[in-house]
Order: structure tokens, then sequence, then C-alpha cells
């Protein structure tokens, strides 16, 4: 009994073994449980940045998409005043030579100051005819004399 005694004091001693690393195995867990359990709140804590800093790229994307809704409505109005602009331009670039081409002809129809000097006006046409009257009617009478004194001259021979 006693050999059984001491087997069964063995196995107790072995058990108390297999207890004392068990328990520094449940404290190494325990250990490792506390660790993983400040990881797991530093990494809900970076889950927290993280959320909020998607959050706030959602605000701006948000924000980027209002943004170019309002640009491409603006460039769709941009693009209508272009092209009115275009037709003001077209039709004032049509009209601009129409009138050239009618100031040209008007250069070439229309008597120019230099031409216009050298035309008489009515009144020194007038001034020209009067000179004109007055020296045929010095003429005439000279006529008249001189065919007065061919008479006398005759009827004196």
């Amino acid at each position: 009994m006693e050999v059984l005694l001491k087997q069964i004091l063995a196995e107790i001693q072995g058990l108390k073994a297999d207890v004392q690393e068990l328990k520094a195995d449940v404290r190494e867990l325990q250990t490792d449980v506390k660790e993983l359990k400040t990881d797991v709140q530093v990494l809900k804590a970076n889950v927290q940045v993280l959320q909020a800093d998607v959050q706030g790229l959602q605000t701006v994307t948000h924000q980027l998409q209002d943004g170019q809704a309002e640009l491409n409505l603006r460039l769709t109005n941009v693009e209508g005043q272009i092209g009115e602009n275009s037709a003001y331009i077209k039709a004032v670039l049509h009209r601009s030579e129409e009138l050239d081409a009618k100031f040209d002809g008007l250069l070439n129809t229309t008597a120019t100051q230099e031409s216009l000097a050298v035309l008489a006006s009515k009144r020194d046409i007038a001034e020209l005819d009067a000179k004109i009257n007055v020296k045929f009617e010095l003429l005439n009478a000279r006529i008249f004399n001189n065919e007065t004194d061919i008479k006398l001259l005759k009827a004196v021979e």
C-alpha cells in the first residue's frame, strides 16, 4: 500500500506540477488576454478615428459632387452664351462686310472734296455768266460802233 500511496503521491505531485504549469499558462493567457484587450481597445479607437475620417471624406465628396453639379450647370449656361455670342459675332462681321462694300461703292460713286473743288458752283456760274454778258454787250456796242463808222466812211467816199 505504501507503494500505492507513493504512486498516488507521485501522481499528486505530478498533478501539482501540472496544475502549477497550468496556472502559469493561465497567467500567461490572462496577460495575453489583457494585451489583446488593450490591442482591441486601440483598434476600436483607430476604427473610430477611421470612421470619423471616412465621414469627413464623405462630406467632402458630397461637397465636391455638389460643386461639380453646379459647375456643370454653369458650363452648360456658358456654352449656350458662347453659341449666342458666336452668332452675334458672325452677324456683326457679316454686317461689317456689307457696310465695307457699301462704303467702297460710295467712294466710287460719290464725288470727293477734290473733285467738288474743281466743279463750279451755281454762284460761280452766275458770276461768269454776268461777266460774259457784260463783255458780250461791250462787243455788241463795239460792233455797232464799227458798223456805224463803216457806213459813215462808205457814205463819205
